[in-house]
């Protein structure tokens, strides 16, 4: 009579169904992570490749490493041949202190410990530094960048080690993921092969220069060469010529002599 008296209802169990749902939407979105990141990856290694200038090359890898990341510094850190280093490029938000000036000593001596580990291809990374043991020295040059989180990767030339790719989050602690790191790896793998490139370019052009130089010294050489043997030629020709005129004056000059010695005695005869 239009009262609800009691429920008449079926149960199914669609837990599975659930968990393999959830499973493939985190695997779709996984998969539209992966191929964005491949993606802004390859724009990137466009845009680095499009110029084979040095300097351009690393500009560009911070200023779009640090908008990927969504980070507070990037920067690219280089050894010299003792192991010591200095920050040669960076790109950092506003109100953040600039590295390029600073002399990094204690960076520098933090990072020759771990040369071996980043020759090898290993990649450091804290997602907070005040919670970790670090080096008392290290751990104050951080807290005085206000530096919470640290990702570093090693930039390989021809499998040398030729620095560092760093991020640094000031604003917050930051749990890296493993595909941050691996996508930071390949970033640095496409810096090295463009190092490398930019390197054999620059030998390139400098033997081009040389031999350009060479070139012109050969073909000034030749110049003085043809010119002295013109001159020599000349020369030649002028001791000849002076040869025939000593000759003939010899010739004339002896029966003139004979004729003046003999003209007193002619006129007393």
């Amino acid at each position: 009579e239009g009262n609800v008296v009691g429920l008449l209802g079926t149960i199914e169990d669609v837990t599975e169904r659930k968990v393999a749902e959830d499973l493939l939407k985190q695997s779709a979105a996984t998969s539209r992570n992966l191929a964005k990141r491949g993606e802004l990856l390859n724009q990137l290694s466009t845009q680095i490749r499009q110029s084979l200038k040095l300097e351009s090359i690393q500009q560009t890898t911070v200023s779009e490493v640090r908008q990927l990341f969504t980070v507070d510094r990037t920067l690219i850190y280089r050894f010299d041949s003792d192991w010591n280093g200095q920050v040669v490029v960076e790109s950092t938000a506003e109100k953040q202190s600039s590295l390029l000036s600073d002399t990094g000593i204690s960076n520098s001596h933090f990072h020759r410990q771990y040369v071996n580990k980043y020759q090898q291809g290993e990649s450091y990374a804290i997602a907070d530094t005040t919670a970790l043991d670090l080096d008392s020295q290290h751990k104050e040059y951080l807290h005085n960048l206000s530096v919470k989180a640290v990702l570093v990767v090693p930039i390989l030339v021809e499998d040398n080690l030729w620095g560092l790719l760093m991020v640094h989050q000031c604003s917050e602690t930051r749990e890296w993921k493993s595909d941050e790191r691996d996508l930071l790896k390949a970033i640095a793998g496409q810096v090295g092969m463009a190092i490398h490139q930019a390197s054999l370019l620059a030998k390139a052009r400098e033997s081009a220069t040389l031999a350009e130089e060479k070139a012109q010294q050969l073909k000034a050489t030749l110049q003085t060469l043809k010119q002295a043997q013109t001159q020599l030629v000349q020369t030649e020709k002028m001791s000849s010529l002076g040869q025939m005129v000593a000759g003939i004056a010899h010739e004339i000059n002896n029966p003139v002599n004979f004729i003046h010695g003999n003209l007193k005695p002619l006129e007393g005869y």
